[in-house]
């Protein structure tokens, strides 16, 4: 058994749009995220899929966001985190860490989801799986999510262009309606950064069986 790579993410859905290549000089990333997703964005680049509804994006472009999110927080530093892809609905931010940890944060709900350890073992062999088939799993994981709401947000105001989003207006933690006609295309990293803001956020774990755990306030001790 092995998980989805990226080269199958190519293979099945094509080529991204709105692609652009990180140039390959361009050593700034190496560290931050596994070695396969810096081969991904030197063949193929940063863009996206499913009419912009995710994008694999320049981890670069919103580090102030997750300067924001992780601000004090005593276990998870902005430093050892790089944004590697979002939804155009603006609900989901996913995030890598250095050590290998999956992040996902769910704007509109001010959760931050983390991976358990025990979902990179492979059951077969008892070991980790490599971080070429885990960072694919990771991003190849949208493929799943709901678009329904997305897809009538774009029939309503159009396709969101290259640095743009869908947001609530007003944003749903401040009473915003979950339904299209609340949606506005709105400049990605400024509503992103905006969401970050309304906090608190509240820090779970994903246990085996799809058991969640409450550690604590993202910025909060113990």
């Amino acid at each position: 058994m092995r998980l989805t790579t990226l080269d199958d993410l190519v293979e099945e859905l094509g080529e991204p749009s709105d692609a652009r290549r990180l140039a390959p000089d361009d050593e700034l990333l190496r560290g931050r995220v596994p070695d396969a997703l810096l081969s991904f964005w030197r063949r193929h680049g940063f863009g996206s899929y499913k009419n912009r509804y995710f994008v694999i994006c320049d981890p670069r472009t919103l580090d102030p966001v997750v300067a924001v999110l992780f601000k004090d927080d005593p276990e998870l530093h902005a430093a050892d985190l790089a944004a590697v892809g979002y939804t155009g609905d603006s609900n989901f931010l996913l995030l890598w860490h250095r050590d290998g940890r999956k992040i996902i944060v769910t704007m509109d709900q001010s959760l931050v989801t983390v991976s358990h350890p025990s979902a990179d073992i492979d059951k077969d062999t008892g070991q980790r799986w490599s971080e070429e088939e885990l960072i694919g799993a990771y991003l190849y994981q949208f493929r799943m999510f709901d678009t329904e709401l997305f897809d009538e947000a774009c029939k309503r105001h159009g396709r969101p262009g290259e640095d743009e989003l869908f947001g609530f207006v007003p944003a749903f933690q401040l009473g915003g309606s979950p339904v299209a006609a609340s949606m506005r295309r709105v400049k990605a990293a400024e509503h992103l950064m905006f969401l970050a803001q309304l906090g608190p956020l509240k820090l779970i774990e994903m246990e085996p069986f799809g058991e969640s755990r409450f550690i604590r306030f993202v910025g909060q001790k113990g």
